[in-house]
């Protein structure tokens, strides 16, 4: 029986003369959460992009189960600012309008955006930006038997009753998928009950 969703062993990245990953394994459960912390600068960004398949190591490898699904909240929210809320997370979909809109339509709701499904992404607090954007990643795994979120300082721009529901949503999440989540507040951990703590740098 399967019991990683991801293996990484021995990865090495350089940007020019800066090198920014140097040697690091990891193993991620097929569901749970991960924390990754560590100083700026000390590569947690780069090691989330080589986890999603966004950025090629200079050495090192990367082993998936079979059909992992992977979805990535970055540090920018990337949206279509003169887009719906909706259709921002429909992006990221496959099948009929009628399908992507209702799947795009429940993520909203997890995070607690239903409302504001059909508001310009440009009109949006940025609060509610940042919500958008965990929607879209929520909305990739959705259907999937194996998934990997990979999240990128995603309380960032939330006010305390909000981090509490998207707090709730990703507890959720991680009894059905594996998240890895870059932080550098302990708390994050340790309220979404993180099974192991990565430290880099």
């Amino acid at each position: 029986m399967t019991t990683h969703s991801i293996r990484a062993g021995g990865l090495c990245k350089r940007f020019g003369e800066l090198e920014v990953l140097r040697g690091v394994s990891l193993e991620l459960p097929m569901a749970g959460v991960t924390a990754l912390t560590g100083p700026s600068g000390c590569g947690k960004t780069t090691l989330l992009m080589i986890l999603a398949g966004l950025l090629e190591p200079d050495a090192g490898c990367v082993q998936a189960v079979p059909d992992l699904r992977r979805a990535m909240v970055f540090q920018e929210d990337r949206l279509l600012e003169g887009a719906a809320a909706r259709y921002n997370v429909e992006l990221v979909l496959r099948g009929t309008r009628a399908a992507r809109t209702e799947t795009a339509l429940r993520a909203l709701h997890r995070v607690g955006l239903e409302e504001a499904a059909a508001r310009r992404a440009g009109e949006l607090s940025g609060g509610m930006k940042r919500r958008v954007a965990l929607a879209r990643a929520l909305a990739a795994l959705d259907g999937y038997n194996s998934g990997l979120l990979l999240l990128d300082e995603p309380f960032s721009g939330l006010d305390d009753d909000t981090r509490a529901h998207i707090l709730e949503t990703l507890r959720e999440t991680a009894r059905d998928a594996a998240l890895l989540i870059v932080t550098h507040d302990h708390r994050d951990a340790e309220e979404l009950g993180a099974g192991q703590v990565i430290q880099l740098g």
